[in-house]
């Protein structure tokens, strides 16, 4: 993994490609600056369960020689299960922001209206925010809204585009009737790793253009294929 400011390569050129899937994903999860240890936990939980899933997969491939990192597959399930449990509920909520980032992303598009969610008439950020809200309670007040806009909206900000591109997978893995693909799936998945940032980068100049997001150049973590 490199970094150069906000900047975080996805070195699949030289890397397997679960390690740079996995880079994607814990920086997804935790995208504060701070979190240097949280996402090197995931990071590594991350290969060692895409590193299970191929064996599982290929049963073969676990006696052919293969160069790995010996910490991913030692990993004790106790650490992997640590690691990943604040990052499934993070993965949940990144995708929540998504779906409500993507009407305001899509009203840039001069050729038609964005795209709302059932009973939702414009796109502003306190609709959107009851409907996510909404899908899961029956009653919501003030305080759950502003709630889901700091701990779900804001901390989803700085990769805000990354969360709408694998949005945006998951919507054409489904449509290909192939479900919702696991993350050990994924980080495994090259044509994958490669389409989240590639969408992300792509996102960033309308992300960054729109006041409607609020977020600064210097806080959108950026992600570039090397």
């Amino acid at each position: 993994m490199t970094e150069s400011g906000q900047t975080i390569g996805v070195r699949l050129s030289i890397a397997p490609t679960y390690e740079s899937g996995a880079v994607l994903f814990s920086y997804l999860a935790f995208p504060e600056p701070e979190a240097v240890a949280r996402r090197a936990d995931v990071h590594a939980a991350l290969c060692h369960l895409a590193l299970r899933a191929t064996g599982d997969e290929y049963p073969d491939w676990l006696w052919t020689p293969t160069p790995i990192k010996p910490g991913y597959a030692l990993m004790r399930e106790a650490e992997v299960q640590r690691a990943t449990r604040t990052m499934d509920r993070r993965l949940r909520e990144r995708l929540d922001a998504a779906i409500v980032a993507k009407p305001l992303l899509e009203e840039v598009a001069p050729d038609q209206p964005p795209r709302l969610p059932p009973g939702i008439n414009k796109a502003t950020l306190a609709a959107l925010g009851e409907y996510m809200l909404f899908r899961n309670r029956a009653t919501v007040d003030v305080s759950d809204v502003r709630n889901f806009h700091a701990r779900v909206w804001q901390a989803s900000l700085p990769v805000i585009h990354l969360a709408v591109a694998l949005n945006v997978l998951f919507e054409r893995t489904l449509a290909a009737g192939m479900g919702k693909l696991a993350v050990h799936d994924l980080v495994r998945s090259r044509e994958a790793v490669e389409f989240l940032t590639r969408t992300a980068t792509e996102l960033e100049p309308i992300i960054l253009a729109n006041p409607r997001f609020g977020i600064g150049a210097n806080q959108l973590v950026r992600f570039r294929l090397t």
